[in-house]
């Protein structure tokens, strides 16, 4: 049976897409040994799912939709910058969610918990909304990048009402990622998702 490396997410629309792929190119201009998330491929994590049987995406778009369901839309604030690790060599470079009523935790959790039956572990760390710009290729410390992760830090991004989620299927290129929606499922609304075929 063909299975597809999947996740569920937020979408970005395209200006705030732009304005976070541009900081390569502005506050950390210069920096060498990193790799750029393109603009197209930019959003919010919400989990990943791994491969699963293309078959099972639309009981899976079913579940999360039950999940999702139970969650009212809501609005993140993007702003701010950070690294995983937060003290070492870093490996990702990120930008700050911050969303004051916890929906986007209970956002993941409903979604966690929806995938469980469909033999998906639960997550066993807690979820940190953030979004990843950046990941570092080269033997490069923190104090390489903390010029320009401090001015990002000054940088407000502004807000975005999130009132659905998207089921994504992640294709792996030699030039990066390659995402295709699988579904758009609304939050606060039990109603079908109108699953889109994943592509071959």
């Amino acid at each position: 049976m063909k299975k597809i490396r999947t996740f569920t997410g937020i979408a970005f629309p395209e200006d705030l897409r732009k304005d976070l792929a541009d900081m390569g190119n502005t506050v950390f201009a210069g920096a060498r040994g990193i790799r750029w998330v393109k603009e197209n491929a930019i959003h919010l994590t919400l989990k990943f799912l791994g491969d699963v049987p293309i078959d099972d995406t639309a009981e899976i778009t079913d579940a999360f939709t039950g999940a999702a369901g139970g969650i009212e839309p809501f609005e993140i604030k993007i702003g701010g910058s950070g690294t995983f690790p937060p003290k070492g060599r870093p490996r990702i470079i990120w930008a700050g969610i911050s969303e004051p009523t916890g929906r986007v935790q209970d956002l993941f959790e409903a979604i966690d918990k929806a995938a469980e039956p469909f033999g998906i572990a639960r997550e066993t760390k807690r979820y940190h909304a953030h979004v990843t710009i950046g990941r570092v290729k080269g033997r490069i410390g923190y104090e390489d990048i903390a010029p320009g992760l401090e001015e990002m830090n000054g940088i407000d991004f502004g807000t975005l009402e999130v009132k659905e989620v998207t089921f994504f299927m992640s294709e792996l290129t030699g030039t990066g990622p390659i995402y295709t929606v699988l579904a758009t499922i609304p939050l606060g609304k039990n109603v079908g998702a109108g699953l889109r075929p994943a592509q071959s």
